[in-house]
C-alpha cells in the first residue's frame, strides 16, 4: 500500500473541475434523474458528500444512460479515493459519450492514483486529443509521470515528496 500525496493547488483545481466546474454532459431523459442530479449539485456544493453520491447513484438507477448522472457519481468516487469505482464509472461515461475529454481526465486521474502509470498516461493523452485546450494542465501531470517512470508509467507515486 502506499500514499498519494498532490498538491494542495492542484487537488483543489482536479477536485473542482470533476465534480462542481463541470457543465451538464447530458441531458436525461427523465425528469426525476435530472432533479436527482441536481439535489446532488446542491449536497456537494455544500459539503454533504454522503448525500450526494446517494443522489448521484439513485440518478444513474433512474436514467442508465445518462451522461451526467454517470459522471457526477465517477468524480464522487474520485474525490471519495474509491478509484476501482470510479475507473468503472468514467469508463461508463466513455462508452456513452466517447469524445468526453473531461471522462478520460478523470480516468487518468483515477488510474494515476492506483499506481497504474501507463493507463494513467494514455488516458490523458486520449484527453487531450479530443480537447487540446486542456493541453497545459494535463502536459504537467504528464511530465510527472514521466520525471517518475522514465516515461514508461511504470514506477513512482504521484505526488511524492512534491
Amino acid at each position: 500500500m502506499f500514499v498519494i500525496v498532490i498538491k494542495p493547488a492542484l487537488a483543489r483545481r482536479i477536485i473542482f473541475m470533476i465534480v462542481i466546474a463541470l457543465p451538464t454532459l447530458g441531458l436525461s431523459a427523465e425528469l426525476d434523474a435530472e432533479a436527482l442530479i441536481e439535489q446532488g449539485n446542491r449536497q456537494s456544493q455544500s459539503g454533504d458528500l454522503d448525500a450526494a453520491f446517494s443522489s448521484y447513484l439513485q440518478a444513474v438507477g433512474k436514467d442508465p444512460k445518462s451522461v451526467d448522472a454517470h459522471f457526477k457519481l465517477a468524480g464522487l468516487q474520485l474525490v471519495r479515493r474509491d478509484y476501482t469505482s470510479s475507473i468503472k464509472s468514467f469508463q461508463t461515461v466513455i462508452g456513452l459519450a466517447p469524445d468526453n475529454a473531461n471522462a478520460f481526465v478523470g480516468l487518468g486521474m483515477a488510474y494515476l492514483h492506483l499506481g497504474s502509470y501507463g493507463m494513467a498516461r494514455a488516458a490523458l493523452q486520449e484527453a487531450l486529443r479530443r480537447d487540446p485546450s486542456k493541453q497545459a494542465d494535463i502536459q504537467n501531470v504528464l511530465d510527472w509521470i514521466d520525471a517518475r517512470s522514465g516515461a514508461n508509467g511504470t514506477s513512482g507515486h504521484w505526488g511524492d515528496g512534491e
